[in-house]
């Protein structure tokens, strides 16, 4: 049960973090960017939402 609550916040957090990136797309540089969510688990995380959004479209 803790794991999949922690999943839940990593995906909210993640969903967060690219809300956040698409703000942030036109002033910042794209290696800052990367610094911003360098922790591999955010960026599978992220990896696989944009996977599931191309699916959907």
């Amino acid at each position: 049960m803790d794991k999949k609550r922690t999943k839940k916040n990593l995906y909210l957090l993640s969903s967060w973090i690219l809300r956040a990136l698409r703000k942030e797309k036109k002033t910042r540089p794209i290696s800052q960017r990367l610094e911003f969510n360098c922790r591999p688990s955010l960026i599978k995380a992220l990896a696989h939402k944009q996977k599931m959004k191309k699916k959907s479209l």
